[in-house]
């Protein structure tokens, strides 16, 4: 394999390493070592911006703005060409939701509060706290690896969220006006990141259960528990992005069981069980019938066959990492993050890897986990990390791969 990089030390945080990902049992993926010379990937450190807490939350971009929260409390909007600060909005609790726009409104929770601020200006326009839980102090970490809280997604332009005491609220994004209630009864912690499909919004809670709910009467069309014995505290609980493809659910868990629900009824379509018992964690991508998903003590990414639920391949990070967030996938690459769940100052881990065979073309470390999805647009990758910081890396791909 043929590396070319251009790497220059901005920040001393963050070095390259030499190539530490092994296949193992793969059927689809091969090679560990790539032998395409063609190959030739350029990065640069653009620029890196310091916060005052850990950051687990993903960035997004609306046009040059990126924008995202820190367990300092401070949601940013920071110029992403040159990382400098457009305006900041200070709240009282972490914050560890990855936040949505629409239109002139940018929304994310924090303290079980979900406001909504200018995205020009950072002016509050409204903010929505549930009104049975005055007096309630908001759960920021229920565990060392309780990483991320209930992102909102906006359909329709309603803003839907859930909170720490298991109610799930639709608000109208541009009044901040509830429209939407759903309360599980049970008052578990609701971490996922819903999706929507069909009229019904789809989410899990710490509990393990995952729930469909109709969006237009509010009422539950099914739940399904998707254990059925509770191995430890927190054993089961439902923690990434609720996927959907086709008529299917995915989903990642403190479980090691991933389980493919069917979203008509929540009957099991298929699962996998890791024989070493460790979580399969991670958010589900899907693409061209496989699902890619990674884990933590499983320290794999792991990619299955929709259909049936085969596996296809897995890789092994052997730094002893866990994934906590989703695979990005580009051209012909793949972009896998990792962070030490043992170490709270334990380094994070960038690997890209050719689609075509499985080898490593770059790596990075980051002297801080990375529990979080990067964001990649135009040739730039923006990740975040438990170090504090934001971080702009210039990613040019100048070659797709040949088979």
């Amino acid at each position: 394999m043929k590396k070319v990089l251009k790497f220059y030390l901005v920040c001393c945080a963050i070095t390259l390493l030499p190539t530490i990902l092994i296949a193992k049992n793969i059927s689809v993926y091969e090679k560990y070592e790539s032998k395409n010379d063609s190959l030739k990937q350029s990065i640069v450190i653009n620029w890196s911006f310091k916060t005052k807490g850990k950051v687990y939350a993903s960035v997004i971009m609306d046009k040059k703005l990126l924008y995202v929260g820190s367990d300092d409390g401070t949601f940013y909007a920071i110029n992403s060409v040159d990382g400098t600060l457009s305006w900041k909005f200070p709240t009282d609790h972490s914050i560890r939701s990855t936040a949505a726009i629409s239109k002139n409104i940018v929304c994310f929770q924090s303290g079980n509060t979900l406001y909504g601020l200018d995205k020009a200006s950072g002016d509050l326009l409204w903010k929505h706290s549930s009104e049975y839980l005055k007096g309630e102090k908001p759960i920021t970490a229920i565990d060392e690896w309780d990483y991320h809280h209930s992102s909102p997604i906006i359909d329709k332009q309603i803003a839907y969220y859930g909170n720490d005491f298991g109610y799930f609220y639709g608000l109208d994004i541009e009044s901040g006006k509830k429209v939407f209630e759903f309360n599980t009864g049970i008052g578990s912690p609701i971490r996922t990141t819903p999706a929507i499909s069909e009229g019904l919004i789809y989410f899990g809670d710490f509990e393990g259960y995952i729930y469909a709910v109709n969006l237009i009467d509010q009422t539950i069309i099914w739940s399904t528990k998707t254990y059925t014995t509770k191995d430890y505290d927190n054993f089961g609980s439902i923690i990434s992005k609720i996927k959907i493809d086709k008529n299917n659910l995915y989903f990642g868990a403190r479980n090691y069981d991933f389980q493919v629900l069917n979203k008509k009824n929540g009957e099991l379509v298929w699962k996998y069980t890791n024989s070493s018992g460790g979580w399969v964690s991670g958010t589900p991508v899907i693409k061209n019938s496989k699902v890619y998903i990674g884990g933590s003590d499983t320290h794999s990414l792991h990619i299955f066959d929709t259909r049936d639920g085969k596996q296809l391949g897995e890789y092994l990070y052997k730094n002893g990492g866990a994934m906590f967030s989703e695979a990005i996938f580009f051209n012909d690459f793949i972009l896998i993050q990792t962070g030490d769940a043992y170490n709270t100052k334990g380094k994070g881990y960038l690997y890209l890897l050719n689609e075509v065979d499985g080898s490593v073309v770059t790596e990075l470390q980051i002297n801080g986990n990375i529990f979080s999805t990067p964001f990649y647009h135009d040739q730039s990758l923006y990740v975040t990390s438990a170090d504090q910081s934001i971080y702009s890396f210039k990613l040019e791909i100048t070659n797709k791969i040949k088979p």
